[in-house]
């Protein structure tokens, strides 16, 4: 090989390292960026519907879905009996299913009463949406659901009406 040949060979494999060094940082800077929403998320402490403080880091280590809903949104009250049926399906595998209401605490508890709604619901009211943006719902839409594995890291993230069977698959692939 050639003086020019090799100095050509070596320039090659450094830019091939060289892109590889950044793909790698940019890939734990999305990571760091992405647990971001996630640590703001256990990090709090929202009323219950009947007004008790209720910390979201109690349910650390389960796998967790966390549904942002509202009363007045029907696709939100659509999925509800889903939710319910998967909690209840899942319970003995570690994984809970939580409600954080864009909605007020009497809107909560007269709803939940008529859905008979078992798993907890927490009152995020207005200012939970901008928690959804973090998550990437940049529209602020509902509903939106997130789901954190057990290692409280997003494995699904959706915005709308979540299919009941497409929640159930990702349940049993992370519910193990």
């Amino acid at each position: 090989m050639t003086a020019s040949g090799k100095t050509a060979t070596a320039f090659a494999i450094g830019a091939v390292a060289l892109i590889a060094a950044w793909a790698g940082f940019a890939l734990r800077q999305s990571n760091d960026i992405s647990s971001a929403p996630v640590h703001k998320l256990f990090a709090l402490v929202l009323p219950d519907p009947a007004g008790n403080s209720q910390a979201v880091a109690q349910w650390r280590g389960k796998v967790l879905v966390i549904n942002f809903w509202a009363t007045w949104c029907e696709p939100c009250r659509e999925e509800i009996p889903g939710l319910q049926r998967l909690r209840e399906k899942y319970a003995s595998k570690n994984v809970e299913v939580v409600g954080i209401a864009v909605d007020s605490a009497s809107k909560v508890r007269e709803y939940a009463k008529i859905m008979k709604i078992a798993y907890p619901l927490l009152v995020g009211g207005l200012e939970s949406i901008e928690l959804v943006r973090d998550f990437g719902n940049k529209a602020g839409g509902l509903p939106y659901t997130i789901v954190l594995d057990q290692q409280a890291v997003i494995a699904l993230s959706h915005l709308g009406l979540i299919k009941e069977q497409d929640l159930d698959r990702k349940l049993a692939e992370l519910a193990r």
